[in-house]
């Protein structure tokens, strides 16, 4: 049988022997006149024509008689396919006993005559058959690069990573969620296919203030959160966007602030202030090892896939090198001295290839004399130093060049799915807002772009960035607020209310990055860090109420770093005094928010949301005195103020979100979960908490010739004396 997937085959050997025979035997069914030329069948006898006799012209329907002429006397050039047609030939006129084998030899029909002449699309000939073309393997398929090709029957398909979909010819990501991190304390989810920030979550329960960077697990499940002031890493579960909770925490030996997760998902390193790398156990949430810098103070760090981990210090400009192992120990590999680069090192990026490293300098290169610390001087065009690496192997890095034309001091960095472009956010000033309103010209935020060729060579695109129109200043702690999705970035790190521009709503820049065109999604508080959460697409609903102004006018308060817009009301547009420039008011804005002005308020008062509108009033948390000013609420004194805290913790009111705070005895911290605990260095010895001896213990890791002296809560290591 002929394959199915041939297209315009010959006929086949069998087929040829049919037509040859049922010619002969057409040709004695009767049909046109004879002519005087004709060959009568009456008139000559079988022996007295030769094949030479008759020609092709020569026999016709009627003319010759299978009797009269035998498959000898005709041969395959005598009789074409065109002369017969499928038509004309019939099963029932022709059997299996007229025609057989040895009357059409090999030699009458050659190999041409029954070869395909084309396959389908998807197919190539081999020998008489179609088979199956396999794109994959000869690369002649077009998926993406961050696409697995699977070859099909005929085809083949493009399989994206999970968590993504196939929509196209591209990967788009399915994961919507983006977990922000609020400098006061909290958490939100925000979904990028609505742009509506839910929360904030666990407001009291994160720290009151400092809470920093934040990481999320490779099954997006599990986010931890650095609590900066409060020495805390958090263990908070996210696999319900809308209803988080806390797992657990651990307490650092250090005031912790940025945190890498290693490519399996089983440890996280966390960097801050001290003189220790800290490695952590996710699941059992428990510190498993600790690497002492001798005093280095290294704030920023990344962990590549490899394991290599990557540290820097500002104060001695230059970089560790350290290797984390399967299970979960840090052993030293070397540094690298960039004095001669003078470059202070700050953040630290390393690019989905796992080799290309990027560094960011603090020092403005064309201001050589100034200290880091300064902002440029109004008409400055500031310069900064990026240093770009590449890892060769595990704890092994080679500089490759340091590039000094980038306008701004890289914060943070992400990176695009295929690693071929950078995004940066870049600050405006060090140490201090340059930025007081969306109308100015002076320096603001920038997200900047540089491409990767390959590992370890970086070209900064100075044709693209947009202008953030942010307040937000760099700082010397390590933190990552930059989220990229498909074509838009998020970027967090909006501090508005702390900055000098307390007017202004706190919101997230979204940015496309086909056009680099900024809109603004509304935040409650200021915002420190952003993480995207891999896998998760729980969908959530859209509350009523969210594209109205109503009880959600622009509103300061007492809650450093919050502002009342978006306390529990998740909100699309915006409803303070710059939403006419960004073009982003609600539609009800001018009746909801015009009854008050602000300069008209006395006592403390400010324009507040009220069940009688928008109007002056005190500030949520606080109410007026008999001295008709505003002062903060009893709420520790209030109904239900005594169980806030837990047991063995004292409530205090307090300027912050929730109105207290909950403060432990000596040698004992507040968990933000139960109540107290014994600090770092100490452990419960009946109702209260005694010092840990390392060194009777053996718990310390001095070196070896030094002596371990135990103090209150740790240890130091005492060299010889001279």
């Amino acid at each position: 049988m002929l394959n199915s997937k041939l297209v315009g085959a010959s006929v086949a050997r069998f087929g040829i022997a049919v037509i040859l025979g049922t010619a002969l035997v057409l040709a004695g069914c009767g049909g046109g006149d004879d002519t005087p030329d004709d060959v009568i069948t009456d008139n000559v006898a079988p022996d007295e024509v030769a094949s030479d006799d008759i020609t092709s012209d020569d026999v016709a329907d009627d003319s010759v008689r299978p009797d009269n002429v035998t498959s000898d006397e005709v041969t395959s050039d005598a009789v074409t396919s065109d002369e017969v047609t499928s038509d004309e030939v019939t099963s029932d006129e022709v059997t299996s006993d007229e025609v057989t084998s040895d009357e059409v030899t090999s030699d009458e029909v050659t190999s041409d005559e029954v070869t395909p002449q084309e396959c389908d699309t998807g197919y190539v000939l081999e020998g008489d058959d179609c088979v199956d073309i396999d794109e994959c393997v000869l690369g002649t398929h077009n998926c993406p690069a961050d696409a697995v090709c699977k070859n099909t029957d005929g085809s083949f398909e493009c399989e994206c990573p999970a968590g993504f979909v196939w929509e196209g010819s591209a990967c788009l990501d399915a994961a919507k969620w983006v977990v922000v991190t609020y400098f006061s304390g909290g958490i939100g989810m925000l979904d990028t296919d609505t742009m509506i920030l839910h929360g904030p979550f666990l407001q009291g329960k994160l720290g009151y203030e400092g809470n920093m960077d934040v990481v999320v697990t490779p099954d997006g499940k599990t986010a931890l959160i650095s609590a900066t002031e409060n020495r805390f890493i958090y263990f908070v579960d996210i696999s319900n966007p809308k209803e988080p909770s806390i797992k657990g925490n651990v307490l650092m030996p250090i005031n912790p602030s940025g945190i890498a997760i290693s490519a399996d998902g089983e440890y996280a390193v966390a960097f801050g202030f001290g003189q220790h790398v800290v490695v952590i156990d996710i699941e059992a949430m428990s510190m498993v090892d600790l690497f002492d810098l001798a005093k280095m103070g290294f704030g920023h760090g990344e962990l590549a896939p490899d394991g290599t981990v990557i540290i820097s210090s500002f104060g001695q400009q230059s970089i560790g090198v350290l290797v984390l192992s399967e299970n979960g120990e840090l052993t030293f590999s070397g540094s690298l001295d960039l004095t001669e680069y003078a470059l202070a090192p700050a953040d630290i990026a390393v690019a989905p290839d796992g080799k290309t490293v990027l560094i960011s300098g603090m020092q403005d290169v064309n201001s050589a004399t100034k200290h880091p610390s300064q902002a440029p001087e109004v008409g400055d065009t500031p310069s900064f130093q990026l240093m770009v690496l590449e890892i060769t192997s595990p704890g092994e890095l080679e500089i490759k060049g340091v590039l000094t034309d980038i306008p701004r001091v890289v914060q943070s960095v992400a990176f695009d799915r295929a690693g071929r472009h950078a995004y940066m956010l870049g600050c405006g000033s060090i140490g201090g807002a340059a930025k007081k309103g969306l109308e100015e010209e002076e320096i603001s935020g920038l997200l900047m772009v540089g491409n990767i060729e390959s590992p370890g060579v970086f070209t900064f695109d100075s044709s693209r960035s947009a202008k953030l129109q942010s307040n937000s200043p760099f700082v010397l702690y390590s933190f990552n607020s930059l989220v990229v999705r498909d074509d838009k970035a998020f970027v967090g790190y909006s501090f508005n209310s702390m900055f000098g521009h307390a007017n202004s709503a706190e919101f997230v820049s979204l940015v496309d990055l086909n056009t680099f065109v900024v809109k603004r999604v509304p935040v409650p508080g200021a915002v420190t860090s952003l993480a995207r959460v891999p896998l998760n697409t729980t969908p959530a609903n859209v509350l009523e109420g969210t594209a109205s102004c109503v009880g959600a006018c622009f509103e300061p308060s007492f809650f450093l770093g919050f502002n009342v817009a978006g306390f529990s009301h998740d909100q699309q547009c915006f409803c303070d005094a710059d939403c006419a420039l960004w073009g982003d008011c609600c539609d009800d804005y001018e009746d909801a928010c015009s009854g008050c002005d602000p300069k008209t308020c006395t006592g403390g008062a400010v324009c507040v949301n009220s069940s009688d509108g928008y109007q002056c009033g005190c500030p949520q948390g606080s109410h007026k005195n008999n001295e008709d000013r505003c002062e903060l609420d009893d709420v520790c004194g209030s109904e239900g103020g005594a169980d806030l805290c837990g047991p063995n913790a004292t409530c205090e009111n307090q300027e912050v979100f929730g109105g207290h705070m909950c403060f432990c005895g000596e040698d004992s911290v507040w968990d933000g979960i139960s109540g107290c605990m014994c600090a770092l260095g100490f452990e419960e010895d009946g109702a209260t908490c005694v010092d840990i001896n390392e060194c009777e213990r053996n718990l310390h890791d001095c070196p070896e010739g030094t002596t371990c002296v135990n103090t209150p809560g740790w240890y130091r290591c005492q060299s010889p004396a001279p």
